[in-house]
């Protein structure tokens, strides 16, 4: 018998940062919400351009924008 994580959980183990007591929970807390927030921002893009109602993006507006001026 050996020691150390079961046999084919490698990969869930190496993703996950070591707990650093230094860090305090309002940083975690903000890292948390960043992350979220920009997850969130990826599915309902990908759900607005699967429904064909996705729009232009704020810089190939203004790049449209200086074309047309």
């Amino acid at each position: 018998m050996t020691k150390g994580r079961p046999v084919g959980t490698g990969g869930i183990y190496k993703k996950r940062e070591a707990y650093n007591k230094q860090v305090s929970n309002s940083d975690r807390q903000t890292q948390y919400i960043t992350h979220l927030s920009k997850s969130v921002g990826e599915a309902c893009d990908k759900w607005l351009e699967k429904r064909g109602m996705k729009g232009k993006s704020w810089k190939q507006q203004q790049v449209d924008f200086k074309k047309k001026v």
